[in-house]
C-alpha cells in the first residue's frame, strides 16, 4: 500500500471561472450553437455522427476530457458535435458513468458488475443548455459543459463519459478527473481458489490452476502484473508469470486465472499468487506488492493404482508358485499292505537278560 499526495497533472489542466484550486490557462467558454465545417473536427467516429472536445467555439486536438482538480473547484469547457450527413441530425447528449473494459474506459450504459459501483463523478459534469440539439448538415455544433467538484470529493482518480446519440449511431468522449489530496494506490488478491489436475503418469507433476479476484481498494486507477508459484508437501513445483491485471478504477474488480506445472501429487498442493500494482504508464508502484496463498488436496491416485496393481500381481504369482509344487507320490499296494501289517502287529514284551535266576515259589507255610 502506498499513500502519496496527488499532483495536479493530466492531459489537460483547466481553471474554473473564479473557482479556487484549478490550474490556470482555462479554455475559453464554448459558444452554444457555433457551427464549423465537419472536417475540422478531430476524433470523428468515421460515420455521420462525431463528438470531441472543443475550445473557443471550435474543435481542438484533444481526444478526451482530462482535468486535474481540487475539491470544491469548478470549470467550464466545450464539446463539438459533428454531422457529416447531407441533412440536419437530431442528437441527444448525456453524461454517464464509466467502467473498465479490458483495461480501457467504457461508458457504463449497463448495470455494473457486483463489487464495481459506478463512480459518482458522472454527477459532477453537466451539459449547459438543452440535452437534445439539432446539428446542421455537414456541420458542427459546439455545446458548453460545466464541471463542479464537491468539497468532499475523494482524492484520486474518477471518470465519466459524455455520449451523443443520433439515429442509430452512438459516440462517446471519456472524461477523467484527478482530485488532489492524499491518495492510496492498492490492489488486493481475494477469493483465491486452487485446482489441481494430477498426472496420469505416477510420480510426475500435474497441472495446477489458481482462480482469484483482484480488487482495487485504493483511490487510483491501476493495473498490475502477477506471478504464480506452486509447491507440494515434499517437493517443489513451478513458478510462472501470470495474467496481466487490466487497469481498474477504484472499487472495481476482475477475476483472473493462472496455470502452472504442479508438483507430483503427495497429498496437498500449494499455490501462491504474487501481485505487483502498476501505474498507467507501466511503472511498478513502490510498496504495493501483495501475495495470497491457497491449497488443494492432491492425492497420488495414479501411484496408488500402480501400487494396488503390483500387490495384485505379487499375490497372483505367489498363488501360482504354490500350485506348481510337485505332489506326493501315491502309495503302491505292497507299501500299503506293509503299512497295515505294521499297524496290526501286537507289541512284544521286553526281555530281561542276566545271570540271576529266581527261586521257585512254594506253597509251604513256615511253621
Amino acid at each position: 500500500m502506498r499513500v502519496r499526495p496527488l499532483l495536479l497533472t493530466g492531459a489537460l489542466l483547466v481553471a474554473g471561472l473564479g473557482a479556487p484550486g484549478l490550474a490556470a490557462d482555462a479554455p475559453a467558454p464554448a459558444a452554444p450553437g457555433t457551427t464549423v465545417p465537419s472536417d475540422a473536427l478531430t476524433g470523428d467516429a468515421g460515420g455521420r455522427l462525431g463528438l470531441g472536445p472543443a475550445t473557443g467555439g471550435a474543435p481542438d486536438t484533444r481526444t478526451a476530457l482530462s482535468y486535474g482538480v481540487t475539491p470544491g473547484g469548478s470549470l467550464r469547457d466545450g464539446l463539438a458535435v459533428s454531422n457529416t450527413g447531407p441533412a440536419p441530425l437530431e442528437v441527444t447528449l448525456a453524461v454517464v458513468g464509466a467502467r473498465s473494459a479490458d483495461g480501457a474506459l467504457a461508458p457504463a450504459t449497463a448495470a455494473p458488475q457486483p463489487g464495481a459501483p459506478l463512480d459518482a463523478a458522472a454527477g459532477w459534469l453537466a451539459l449547459e443548455g438543452p440535452t437534445t440539439v439539432t446539428v446542421p448538415a455537414d456541420g458542427v455544433l459546439v455545446v458548453p459543459i460545466a464541471l463542479a467538484v464537491p468539497a468532499d470529493a475523494r482524492p484520486g482518480d474518477h471518470a465519466a463519459f459524455v455520449t451523443a446519440r443520433g439515429g442509430e449511431a452512438v459516440v462517446a468522449v471519456p472524461a477523467s478527473f484527478r482530485v488532489s489530496g492524499e491518495s492510496r494506490a492498492q490492489l488486493v488478491v481475494a477469493d483465491l481458489r486452487v485446482e489441481h489436475d494430477a498426472s496420469a503418469v505416477p510420480f510426475t507433476g500435474g497441472a495446477t490452476t489458481a482462480v482469484f479476484t483482484v480488487r482495487n481498494t485504493g483511490t487510483e486507477r491501476l493495473g498490475g502484473s502477477t506471478r504464480l508459484r506452486t509447491a507440494g508437501l515434499l517437493t517443489g513445483g513451478d513458478e510462472v508469470a501470470g495474467p496481466v491485471v487490466p487497469a481498474l478504477l477504484p472499487g472495481e474488480q476482475v477475476e483472473l486465472r493462472a496455470a502452472a506445472d504442479g508438483p507430483p501429487a503427495d497429498g496437498r498442493v500449494t499455490a501462491t499468487v504474487s501481485l505487483t500494482a502498476l501505474a498507467l504508464d507501466g511503472t511498478a508502484v513502490a510498496g504495493a506488492e501483495v501475495a495470497s496463498t491457497g491449497s488443494a488436496l492432491a492425492f497420488p491416485w495414479s501411484a496408488l493404482l500402480l501400487l494396488l496393481l503390483l500387490v495384485a500381481v505379487a499375490v497372483l504369482l505367489l498363488r501360482r508358485r504354490g500350485s506348481a509344487r510337485p505332489a506326493a507320490p501315491a502309495p503302491t499296494p505292497a507299501a500299503d499292505a506293509a503299512a497295515r501289517r505294521g499297524r496290526a502287529a501286537p507289541s512284544q514284551p521286553a526281555h530281561l537278560t542276566g545271570s540271576r535266576t529266581s527261586a521257585p515259589l512254594t506253597d509251604e507255610v513256615s511253621r
